[in-house]
């Protein structure tokens, strides 16, 4: 690495800039300049939830997204389909036809 010493107040080290290489073929490479960067430990953090939810909006997926007056969009309270149910319906139904 390269100091300025020009300049007594930069603190920060000047570093070289990238080279040109050649490689096997003769044909020119730049290579970057490497920066060391200090290694720091990672660890995740849990963040806990936003203590204020955002006002529902029950018309935003009628009408449409709009990011400025929306809100938080409501999800619809449908109670799911019973598939069983419906498959032995259809059966049921079958039968019924083919005794006529």
């Amino acid at each position: 690495m390269r100091y300025d010493d020009d300049n007594e107040n930069n603190e920060r080290p000047r570093v070289a800039p990238g080279r040109v290489r050649f490689d096997d073929k003769g044909n020119s490479v730049w290579v970057p300049p490497r920066y060391r960067v200090p290694r720091t430990a990672l660890e995740l953090v849990k963040d806990e939830p936003h203590p204020v939810r955002p006002a529902e909006n029950p018309k935003g997926a009628l009408v449409g997204y709009n990011p400025y007056e929306s809100g938080m969009l409501s999800k619809d309270k449908r109670r799911k389909t019973d598939l069983r149910a419906l498959s032995q319906w259809i059966e049921l139904r079958k039968r019924v036809e083919s005794e006529k």
